[in-house]
């Protein structure tokens, strides 16, 4: 008691009196509203300061979060990128093996695009810059399918220089600091700037490396030069990171990522010793990217666990901050409940005093609106009743102020007409319902909806919408419109929905509930029709997994297929690769629309003998594969096979046309020969390939050694290829003499091919592999240059002219206007007078009359000499002399060979000189090896001879030397 009067006495002393006269003056409810105010508002001010500050904290931790994640996207882009970019170098430098690899990374770069596509329009608009987004999208469709070296190359890296400028902006747009914590801050810059810049370097020097392994020809100085520069870059950026490796710890200082970083920089400088050390030169380009994949791997890995320490740290952060913000909320509301405590009670201890001016109210309130108080004190209380005299007094004003609200009110309803009116000229579906009723009937449908369902207003308002719903309509879709329904929440779906006259079509249904002041009201149903949408959708999926002349699934469908079946732990199976003997045929002969329809009856006829127990698929052409699963039991498989030879037995009538085909089967089996779907097809093609070259066996199963024939074809088609670039190949020329004169009026070019390893290679080994490859025609034009000119530079040496002849090949002639043009630029560059140029063919040329016919005619219209080279070894030759425009017969060497000891060779050779002479040919002998064999041929009146006994192929110097010492030589 002592103390609270000592208080009292002490604020009576201390408080001014102006202060006291004017708190006088004001009312009691003034008096607690400034008690309150003064209480409340420094509090409330304080409360909402802290709780801004921690709102926009939470709201920056979610923004970087979620910014973090983005990155993370991002930088599995950069990642696939890099990689399709690597495979793609190679397999546009002709490493076939990369072609389903680039692909795939195809397909996982367009995913992903596709995945930060919807990322951006659902939660990263804020901190993307989307025309750069969409300048790496447009870069993207120009490098995924480019066929230059160089324009893929540098296209893929400028897309990857783009994907991390990007990056860079978004750490920056989100403010992806990470205050107040310094060492996570730099933890950021480090693995979503340096780090990822290292990667993509190294993914530079894969690229560029994996081209090198495909040459065999020695580095050039500007290749040496970019990998150094290459090298150095990746050396630069590793020194960077070793630099900054005190940021790769945590928080607490543990060193989490530090072993994973320097794993990442020792398998980085394993790589670049292996380049250094040239021991990739020699290796598949497998290898090579195989080992630079291995340290881009983990570098994204070191990127991972850093992205996911950011993201924990961010989160706990979070955590705490919403901690804090709800103990801030306690706060507040505990502030409040006290302070309205304290001044309700003193408000309610001064209302008790007023219970005096009960009467006078109570008069009032019964509807006495004219009573009016009187109150004859000058303290507080007169004021309260001044206050209710005025308050009855504005009532009246109040009355005026509702009517002018009420014609607000009218307003409004006039604009919501108008609103409604909009609604209705929507072109979408609009469905209002009503959950307060039973069964949450329909209440409104706007006239889209009519257009869409068929369904007037007045059938469905007050009823369920489950007349839109039918037989097709999935159970799951109707169980997520009714969940989402029961939880109140805002959802999407597509459904299979019913018209009014039993047509379905496909429903983008959008459903929102509609709150008032906290209550459900009303649901919000929007309703587009995506059925075409759907059906391109279809369309594309049957484009993509389905042959479109035979509806069979196509390789893609079949790879999938196997795969998954692999994938799930399948025990065996079996491919059977299938090829339609001579089925070429039919196109030629009777036209692609018949070919067209063979091919469907032949899917008709194996899917009939398969039936449900695998799948039929085409690839292309005439060959399918047989897909059976869960057999591998040889007596099974031969079975099978023999039931898909009966069907061919049949004969197969087709548009007025009646024909048989047979079918060479190769079969492989998993997983004995194989245990993926590339290696398992192509095990098969090549027991395919065994049956079609041996007419007595309709089926071979793979064995170990087929491929050998296959890869020593591949290895040398690669060498000559390389040849060809690297001027491995030359000519030579062996001379042909005059038996009459006995001068040099002749040679003809011989091509060599001298390999840097395996030495010389006969042309009898190349030839026919350039013929197949079409390679041929690179190597035909340059034998035919190079002959022209050493003829051409001979006579500018002052030499007499010499007729030079050239072999051409049967897919040379047969393409007329390549030949022809061919010919005539060359005579045209090397200024060689076309008489003194020799076309020697070969018999295969001559099969087709009436194509070879004409071509021979235009050669000689050009004063061009034609010799049929080894005469006397076909069955047609002498139908060919009087065919077709020839100049010369050269009779081939088997017949000069024992032409001294057998007299049936002899009679032969004599046959064929007159044969020759007498339709005004030259003939000449080949492989004239002794002087006997000249006085033999002289003596049967043979016109030249060419053989060992005059010179065996000279070189082009060698050729110089031999005429100069055999000016004067005669016969």
């Amino acid at each position: 008691m002592l103390l609270s009067k000592y208080l009292i006495k002490m604020i009576w002393k201390l408080v001014p009196r102006w202060i006291v006269n004017m708190m006088g003056r004001v009312s009691f409810s003034k008096k607690f509203l400034l008690f309150f105010i003064a209480f409340s508002v420094p509090m409330i001010v304080i409360i909402y300061v802290l709780s801004t500050d921690i709102n926009k904290k939470i709201t920056q931790n979610e923004i970087e979060q979620q910014a973090l994640i983005s990155l993370q996207h991002f930088a599995e882009l950069l990642r696939h990128n890099q990689t399709h970019r690597g495979l793609k170098q190679s397999y546009l430098r002709g490493y076939e093996e990369f072609s389903d690899p680039v692909n795939e990374q195809k397909q996982l770069v367009e995913a992903k695009i596709m995945d930060i596509d919807r990322q951006i329009e659902k939660d990263w608009k804020r901190f993307i810059n989307i025309s750069k987004w969409n300048l790496i999208k447009k870069q993207w469709e120009d490098v995924k399918n480019e066929t230059n070296v160089l324009k893929s190359f540098d296209g893929h890296t400028e897309m990857n220089s783009n994907l991390l400028k990007i990056i860079a902006t978004i750490v920056n747009e989100a403010h992806i600091y990470l205050n107040p914590d310094p060492q996570l801050n730099r933890l950021s810059i480090t693995i979503n700037e340096d780090l990822l810049l290292s990667t993509e370097q190294i993914g530079q020097l894969r690229a560029f490396s994996t081209q090198l392994t495909l040459q065999s020809a020695p580095l050039t100085e500007t290749q040496h030069h970019q990998l150094l520069e290459m090298f150095g870059s990746v050396q630069l950026l590793l020194d960077n990171l070793e630099m900054k490796a005190y940021y790769l710890q945590d928080k607490n200082g543990e060193h989490l990522l530090l072993k994973q970083q320097q794993q990442f920089s020792e398998q980085t400088i394993m790589f670049i010793e292996l380049l250094k050390s040239n021991e990739f030169r020699p290796k598949d380009p497998e290898i090579v990217f195989e080992q630079a994949t291995g340290v881009i791997n983990s570098g994204f890995q070191l990127y991972e666990k850093g992205n996911f320490i950011l993201i924990e740290h961010l989160q706990e952060a979070n955590k705490a901050y919403k901690k804090g913000q709800f103990l801030l909320v306690l706060l507040f509301l505990f502030s409040i409940f006290l302070i309205y405590l304290l001044f309700g009670g003193a408000f309610i201890s001064v209302v008790q005093t007023l219970q005096t001016l009960q009467n006078g109210t109570a008069r009032w309130i019964k509807g006495e609106l004219g009573t009016r108080i009187r109150v004859n004190t000058n303290d507080e209380l007169k004021s309260i009743g001044d206050s209710f005299n005025q308050l009855a007094s504005s009532f009246e004003e109040n009355l005026k102020e509702n009517i002018r609200i009420q014609e607000d009110l009218q307003h409004s309803l006039k604009k919501n007409n108008q609103l409604a009116t909009a609604i209705n000229n929507l072109e979408i579906g609009v469905i209002i319902t009503d959950p307060q009723q039973p069964n949450n009937p329909i209440t409104f449908v706007n006239a889209g909806f009519e257009k869409l369902t068929g369904y007037k207003a007045e059938e469905v308002i007050g009823r369920k919408s489950s007349p839109l719903q039918g037989e097709k309509t999935s159970l799951e879709a109707k169980r997520r419109i009714r969940e989402g329904i029961e939880k109140e929440e805002a959802f999407s779906l597509e459904i299979l929905n019913y018209r009014k006259d039993g047509e379905t079509f496909w429903n983008y249904l959008s459903i929102t509930p509609v709150y008032e002041n906290g209550k459900l009201v009303n649901f919000l149903g929007l309703q587009t029709d995506i059925t075409k949408q759907k059906k391109a959708a279809e369309e594309i999926y049957s484009l993509a997994f389905y042959d479109q002349l035979t509806n069979l699934p196509n390789d893609n469908k079949l790879e999938s297929s196997v795969t998954s079946d692999i994938q799930l732990n399948m025990k065996q199976a079996t491919i059977l690769r299938l090829d339609v003997v001579r089925f070429k045929n039919i196109n030629h002969a009777r036209g692609f629309s018949l070919g067209n329809l063979t091919l469907t009856e032949i899917a008709r006829r194996l899917k009939h003998s398969i039936k449900d127990q695998g799948m039929v698929s085409r690839q292309y052409g005439d060959k399918y594969t047989v897909y059976l699963p869960n057999i591998a039991d040889p007596t099974e498989i031969n079975k099978k096979i023999e039931e898909i030879h009966q069907q061919f037995l049949q004969p197969f009538e087709v548009n007025g046309y009646t024909f048989y085909l047979e079918v060479s089967v190769g079969v492989s089996r998993f997983p004995m020969d194989g245990n993926d779907f590339i290696t398992l097809m192509q095990h098969a093609e090549a027991a395919m390939f065994q049956a079609k070259e041996h007419d007595d066996r309709q089926y071979v199963y793979y064995q170990e050694d087929m491929h050998k024939g296959f890869e020593e074809e591949y290895v040398l088609e690669n060498y000559l290829r390389v040849a060809i670039e690297n001027e491995e190949l030359f000519l030579t020329y062996q001379p042909k003499q005059d038996l009459k004169t006995g001068k040099i009026n002749g040679m003809e070019a011989l091509i060599r091919w001298s390999h840097p390893k395996l030495g010389m290679i006969s042309p009898f080994k190349f030839i026919p592999l350039a013929e197949k490859t079409g390679l041929i025609y690179q190597i035909g034009e340059w034998v035919l240059l190079e002959a022209c000119k050493h003829n051409k530079r001979l006579q500018m040496q002052g030499f007499d002219p010499l007729i030079i002849s050239v072999n051409i090949s049967a897919k040379q002639f047969n393409n007329k206007e390549y030949l022809l043009s061919t010919i005539d630029r060359i005579l045209e560059e090397t200024q060689l007078d076309p008489q003194y140029l020799e076309i020697e063919l070969t018999e295969s040329v001559f099969q087709n009359p009436t194509v070879v016919k004409p071509i021979l005619e235009e050669i000689k219209q050009r004063d061009i000499r034609v010799s049929i080279d080894d005469f006397g070894t076909g069955y047609s030759s002498l139908s060919y002399l009087k065919l077709f425009p020839i100049d010369v017969l050269k009779i081939d060497r088997a017949f000069i060979k024992d032409l001294l000891e057998n007299e049936d060779d002899q009679k032969l050779t004599q046959s064929m000189i007159d044969i020759g002479h007498g339709l005004n040919l030259k003939v000449i002998a080949e492989g004239v090896e002794t002087a006997e064999h000249i006085d033999v041929l002289k003596t049967m009146n043979c016109d030249e001879v060419q053989g060992y006994h005059l010179a065996k192929p000279l070189t082009a110097d060698e050729f110089v030397d031999f005429l100069n010492n055999n000016k004067s030589r005669r016969v």
